[in-house]
């Protein structure tokens, strides 16, 4: 038995009274001493013990004992062959490399491995693998046994354990797994736990939590991104949480979680969805336009879910798509943007009320555009076109008036001629000294330097001076008015006139 003490005996051949012999070992190391037996009859006996502890390396090695009789040299010998029995000995071989220890190796997840349990023992043992508690393979008698992992996963990292036991003895060595595998990561979302990319529906005005759950070896460096910009970390940890308070629709769109450990980059995303009521775009407003006949309005919105239009015209109410002659309304979607148009004919001078109203889920909005009242505009342009009328009706009058005057004065000259009369000095001296200025470089005598000029595109004026005449007015007592389309002949000129 392999490290118990054992003595081996030899002795000489036959009984002698001569000389001792000389007895010798060979094939181990030990401690021999020689020994005489006496008998009754003179004669004796010689023989040597060898005392010794084998190992496993003397199994199978040759032990052999020689006898040398000194006066003759005759000699004689015998050998053994020594059967030791020791326990097993375990070594754990790792692709093509072999320990006599206990180990550990690193893997990457994915990985397929080959681990071999080689014994030597005698006599030859049963071997087995075990993971942790569990039998994995044997026993079978014999000098090796396999174990092979494929496409390992973080599962198979762990210890495991060849044992060996024959007749006297057990032994065990174990290898340590260690599986280094990419960030698994998982989100949570008010305590609610999800492995895949997910989404979440909030209220405008809410607050949220989300969680970065990473599990990853080595440990995974963790932050949060909005779409191409970084929120928050890296850190390394397992768990990164990130806070929205106040969501408003600015905070919509894709969260994304990313873990990045030595060997691998895992990400996983969030789509937040929120949720409010219609409102209008403050850089685009909802209005309304009057074109000749008809009124144009459009209704801009913006709404999540998608908000449904309605119209309303002077309190009767029409869908977000209607067609008729004098009425129609169209609506478009370009996702939470809604625009919505009406256009409707009408009578001039005539403003119905129209409002629009937008609703979803979270609310209502209701935008009046029109309340009956002529616009701006409108006024506007009712105004002008009443003073053009009122000027055109006095310019008519004025026509008329001057006609009859110029017929009357002709008629009364004529008499005057037939009666052979002439025109006294004084009445030759007023029509001799008589001028006539326009403002196309002329200045009427007595007008006021401060007096600004008429604008030559819009006015055009005469004056006529009678020195001896008494004016009706003083020239800063003068009205004038403007005649759109009436026209007088001065100094051979057609030009539109202006009364005083």
């Amino acid at each position: 038995m392999a490290g118990e003490e054992v003595t081996l005996t030899c002795t000489s051949p036959g009984r002698c009274n001569g000389s001792a012999p000389l007895i010798t070992w060979s094939g181990v190391q030990g401690k021999n001493i020689t020994y005489r037996m006496d008998y009754l009859d003179g004669n004796k006996t010689y023989y040597s013990n060898i005392t010794f502890i084998p190992s496993r390396v003397d199994h199978n090695s040759s032990l052999s004992c020689t006898v040398t009789f000194q006066r003759s040299n005759a000699t004689t010998s015998q050998q053994i062959s020594l059967n030791v029995e020791y326990p097993p000995y375990i070594n754990i071989a790792i692709k093509g490399n072999t320990t006599t220890e206990d180990t550990r190796i690193t893997v990457l997840e994915g990985d397929s491995l080959v681990i071999e349990c080689i014994v030597d023992s005698n006599p030859q043992a049963n071997i087995s693998w075990h993971d942790k508690d569990s039998l994995l393979r044997g026993p079978l008698n014999g000098e090796l046994l396999t174990y092979e992992l494929r496409n390992i996963t973080s599962n198979d990292a762990g210890r495991y354990q060849c044992s060996a036991q024959n007749n006297h003895w057990i032994r065990n060595r174990t290898i340590d797994i260690i599986v280094h595998y990419p960030p698994y990561i998982n989100i949570t979302i008010k305590g609610n736990t999800t492995t895949e990319d997910t989404h979440i529906t909030v209220l405008e005005g809410d607050s949220l939590v989300i969680e970065c759950i990473v599990d990853s070896n080595p440990q995974a460096n963790i932050s949060w991104h909005d779409k191409d910009s970084l929120r928050f970390g890296p850190l390394n940890r397992e768990l990164l949480p990130y806070e929205l308070r106040n969501i408003t629709s600015n905070d919509a769109g894709r969260y994304q979680c990313s873990a990045q450990n030595n060997h691998w980059i895992r990400n996983r995303t969030i789509d937040i969805i929120v949720h409010y009521k219609p409102r209008e775009m403050s850089c685009v407003p909802s209005c309304c336009l009057e074109q000749s006949s008809k009124i144009k309005c459009q209704c801009i919105i913006m709404a999540f879910p998608e908000a449904i239009t309605q119209w309303k015209v002077n309190e009767e109410s029409y869908p977000s798509s209607y067609n008729k002659i004098d009425l129609q309304i169209t609506t478009d979607l370009y996702g939470p943007l809604s625009i919505s148009i009406l256009e409707i004919n009408v009578t001039q001078g005539y403003m119905p009320n129209i409002q629009c109203s937008s609703s979803n889920q979270q609310g209502e909005l209701v935008i009046k555009l029109l309340n009956g009242r002529r616009t701006l505009r409108s006024s506007y342009t009712t105004i002008i076109l009443a003073v053009v009328f009122a000027i055109l009706f006095i310019a008519v009058l004025s026509v008329i008036g001057l006609s009859l005057i110029h017929y009357y004065r002709k008629r009364k000259l004529k008499q005057i001629a037939e009666k052979k009369t002439e025109c006294s000095t004084d009445c030759k001296e007023i029509y001799r000294s008589t001028t006539v200025f326009f403002n196309e470089g002329y200045k009427p005598e007595g007008m006021p330097e401060d007096r600004a000029p008429a604008d030559e595109e819009d006015e055009r004026y005469a004056t006529i001076i009678f020195p001896q005449r008494k004016p009706r007015a003083s020239v800063e007592e003068v009205e004038t008015g403007y005649v759109c389309g009436s026209t007088a002949a001065v100094n051979g000129t057609s030009m539109p006139v202006t009364f005083i």
